[in-house]
């Protein structure tokens, strides 16, 4: 799914952290038919920094709110074994990510690093060196502005339901296999960590990675 998807959709936004009004902003962008805030914590009014572009639902009024969107879009504080998520899934509501939302756009200008930010800027600062002008960053993701090369961090909590996978993975440590899911032009892993490099070798394997 990538955010032009989203015009004319009903889309609620899970999640009011910083993660959260990224995507409300990038949301609101693309003419969904309606947009929601929405946070099941005691601090949900927290959501008024996005504005009134996306009226904040909370407390009892959360889970209703989000049953009722065509979209959910989950920020990262929200857990991947949260209960609602099954809910949502049997509904047949569809739950994305503001990280997968990005990567759906800039994948094959990613070099995604997991485990180890020193390792993010090194990549980042070679490429520079060489005149491969890159943004380096991490969360949120789509805060990032435009370029031709991108470096980012990401963390087990922003490798879920992704339908993209970055050019290239940089598995610097013990991280997220999820991010090898959809196949990336290359994988680079830690050869030192001896039980990463199997459990990498494990999922490429079973995956069909050459």
């Amino acid at each position: 799914m990538r955010l032009p998807d989203l015009r004319n959709r009903s889309v609620a936004v899970w999640g009011t952290g910083p993660e959260g009004r990224a995507a409300v902003a990038a949301v609101a962008q693309h003419g969904p038919s309606r947009l929601l805030a929405v946070d099941d914590s005691a601090g949900y009014l927290a959501v008024a920094r996005a504005g009134e572009t996306a009226p904040p639902a909370g407390g009892d009024h959360a889970f209703p709110a989000l049953v009722t969107a065509d979209v959910v879009v989950r920020s990262a504080e929200i857990p991947a074994e949260h209960p609602w998520l099954a809910e949502l899934h049997q509904r047949g509501i569809a739950v994305t990510t503001g990280s997968a939302l990005w990567l759906a756009e800039h994948a094959p200008r990613t070099i995604a690093v997991t485990g180890s930010d020193h390792t993010a800027s090194l990549i980042s600062h070679l490429l520079t060196a060489m005149g491969r002008p890159n943004v380096l960053g991490g969360s949120p993701l789509l805060e990032l502005p435009a370029a031709g090369e991108y470096v980012v961090r990401l963390g087990p909590e922003h490798c879920a339901d992704l339908t993209a996978s970055p050019r290239v993975a940089v598995m610097a440590r013990s991280g997220p296999l999820d991010l090898l899911a959809r196949h990336p032009e290359m994988i680079v892993v830690n050869g030192v960590d001896l039980p990463l490099r199997d459990a990498v070798r494990g999922r490429t394997d079973a995956n069909g990675f050459p």
